[in-house]
């Protein structure tokens, strides 16, 4: 569980988190993208210390009230999916999506309210149950599958999988200097070129050429080798030797497979990386909430929840009404329109005590 410390806040960072065009050296629309300008990139490095302090400070809350409160000996750590989504979808890239990074903070806390209510109450299990099986273990594995993409590609992986203009998604695997930018642009009459409106320059997504000889990319494939070699054998602890062998190995600088290179924001890391113990302070992203852009709940409850989007379909497909209908019921008087509707439906279902006493009653009584 420990990799979610790195990877959780590298991916929000990824947003922008509380960066804005006003911390770029030279302040244009286009400074938070790349070739990102050195100021935005400081903001956006330093935010992700902050975020990696709170994803350890949650855990730790987390962790702790699970032992104490519910005597269970489980960790708790931020779910890796959401954060993806949160990041990548709700607010975008440097901040190109939809909500800016406070107000969509603010939503998360709001609906980490709602669920911590409908868990106080009892609803959240007995709402689980209306979840079929198939779509509960479906979910999990879609979840993974989509972290293991973001995992492949480039900005926060190993860079196997590249963009193709025929087929979308390609082999790549190419080394830095072989990758080139892309940007949705338009061409106009007079010759001249722009940046289509809401678009965004994404960094090294396009391999020219040198497919497949990415130095780290090898350096993966060999760290996953030990973790499969070491979970065939049932060593404890195989994720974690692949683990520490892929670090040890990237900490030396001056080679093809450095996580620090020969660049002001490498040699930065590097003088942060080289205290080995810092108590660090959360500044930027310690309460960067924001309500002023207002959203009517229902766009809130679809926009930010991935898994939350189908959730009316799935209540409406397993439903009672309150003459007692069974699943599959598509009336109008329970359709889900919103978690109070469901909350509703739920209490006028009828329950299987009273049900079983009337099938009973039925039993017992005789002809005459």
């Amino acid at each position: 569980m420990a990799y979610i410390l790195a990877v959780n806040a590298s991916i929000l960072s990824d947003s922008g988190a509380t960066c804005s065009v006003d911390d770029c050296l030279r302040p244009s629309p286009s400074c938070r993208f790349p070739p990102v300008d050195p100021g935005y990139a400081a903001c956006v490095d330093r935010a992700r210390r902050d975020l990696i302090v709170a994803t350890a400070a949650s855990s730790i809350v987390g962790s702790f009230i699970m032992g104490a409160f519910a005597n269970l000996p489980l960790a708790l750590a931020p779910g890796m999916g959401t954060n993806a989504y949160f990041a990548y979808t709700v607010v975008g890239f440097h901040g190109s999506g939809d909500l800016p990074y406070r107000t969509a903070l603010a939503a998360v806390f709001l609906e980490g309210l709602l669920f911590l209510l409908i868990s106080a109450l009892g609803f959240r299990a007995r709402l689980a149950k209306l979840v079929p099986r198939p779509v509960r273990i479906s979910s999990s594995a879609g979840i993974g599958l989509f972290l293991a993409f973001i995992g492949l590609q480039n900005n926060e992986g190993v860079g196997l999988v590249g963009y193709s203009s025929s087929t979308l998604v390609t082999l790549a695997a190419c080394p830095r200097k072989y990758r080139a930018y892309l940007a949705p642009v338009q061409t106009f009459d007079n010759g001249t070129v722009a940046l289509i409106p809401g678009g965004a320059v994404s960094g090294d997504v396009l391999c020219l050429h040198g497919r497949m000889e990415s130095p780290t990319f090898w350096l993966a494939v060999v760290g996953f080798l030990i973790i499969a070699f070491c979970l065939i054998k049932n060593i404890k602890g195989a994720m974690i030797y692949g683990i520490v062998f892929v670090t040890a190995v990237s900490w030396f600088r001056h080679t093809s497979v450095t996580a620090f290179p020969n660049t002001p924001a490498g040699s930065d890391a590097y003088r942060y990386f080289k205290k080995v113990v810092d108590v660090h302070r959360i500044e930027s992203t310690a309460g960067a909430l924001s309500l002023r852009r207002r959203s009517s709940p229902s766009s809130t409850w679809t926009c930010l929840t991935p898994r939350a989007r189908s959730t009316p379909w799935r209540a409406s497909r397993a439903t009672w009404t309150p003459t007692g209908t069974s699943r599959g019921s598509t009336s109008p008087s329970c359709r889900t329109r919103s978690p109070s509707w469901w909350a509703r439906c739920w209490a006028r279902r009828p329950s299987r005590r009273s049900s079983s006493r009337r099938r009973g009653s039925r039993r017992g009584a005789g002809p005459g």
